[in-house]
């Protein structure tokens, strides 16, 4: 996480009021030492800091740096001083096309505590399962996906309490559960309705993985329907992954060879073509004997 967009919804006599901010990860730096001058930026900005993770009581992820792309969570819990109901999470590459804004409007209604993408019971094989089955091993865990996610108040408080519980455990040589299992886990204890958004809404969601990722570029040159597109790349940035991709299957990964099917499978016939003559190039080249 570097900078995630939080819009919090709060109902009044005057209807549903919505504020967006953004909340960059500066959770290596205590607040006083911030350098940046956050009034230039388009929305509010509401950063986290070493100082906030002290403050709630909350852990680092086991790798410092990577804290924020463990913990998004932890957005939500720094915009509990204010006055909301409800609060979507959008990360920075998770992207709105064609009016796909509608969504957001289509649950005004919903009362339901959690709105995610991939919402299950968490398998046995499931990486982050373990992290949070030890902390709390008498509860059914449950897994989801983290980039477009809404919460009510209830879950978010919930959430950070069973956070702080945790904090004690983890600093005695647990592992950090991350965001997915926490929100995921909580809201489903609590028996509040949850709400998988790419179940009832696939033709929005016809781009989107947790694993994969799409070129933007081609999508906006076929498509003109709303969609909400994850995990997007701009054009140069897309070429750098396939060519990444094509590095891990010259290593011998299946993984990689599958992902780059996929891939190439929904990039343009252009994109390929450019992708095949980067990594035929720099085959020839390194095929030359040195002199």
């Amino acid at each position: 996480m570097d900078e995630i967009s939080l819009i919090t919804r709060g109902d009044s006599s005057r209807g549903i009021n919505y504020q967006v901010f953004a909340v960059p990860d500066r959770m290596q730096t205590r607040t006083n030492d911030l350098l940046e001058d956050f009034s230039s930026w388009p929305v509010s900005v509401l950063p986290l800091t070493a100082d906030f993770l002290e403050e709630k009581n909350l852990h680092h992820y086991d790798e410092r740096e990577r804290t924020g792309w463990a913990c998004g969570d932890y957005v939500l819990y720094r915009a509990m001083h204010l006055q909301w109901e409800f609060a979507w999470v959008i990360e920075p590459d998770v992207f709105l096309m064609n009016g796909a804004e509608e969504v957001f409007k289509s649950y005004e209604s919903s009362s339901a505590g959690l709105l995610a993408t991939h919402i299950v019971e968490a398998e046995n094989g499931w990486i982050w399962k373990k992290p949070i089955q030890k902390l709390i091993d008498d509860k059914t865990i449950f897994a989801m996906a983290f980039p477009l996610v809404r919460c009510s108040r209830e879950v978010v408080a919930n959430a950070l309490e069973t956070r702080q519980s945790m904090t004690a455990q983890i600093l005695a040589g647990a592992a950090t559960p991350n965001d997915e299992s926490v929100i995921a886990t909580v809201a489903h204890e609590m028996g509040v309705d949850v709400i998988d958004l790419k179940r009832q809404r696939p033709d929005v969601f016809r781009y989107w993985s947790t694993v994969l990722r799409f070129p933007m570029r081609d999508i906006r040159q076929r498509e003109s329907g709303p969609l909400i597109v994850h995990s997007g790349l701009e054009h140069r940035e897309y070429l750098g992954y396939l060519v990444d991709l094509w590095r891990r299957v010259e290593l011998g990964s299946k993984v990689g060879r599958d992902r780059l099917l996929k891939a190439t499978n929904v990039a343009s016939p252009e994109t390929t073509q450019t992708f095949i003559d980067i990594v035929t190039r720099d085959m020839l080249n390194r095929a030359k004997p040195n002199h």
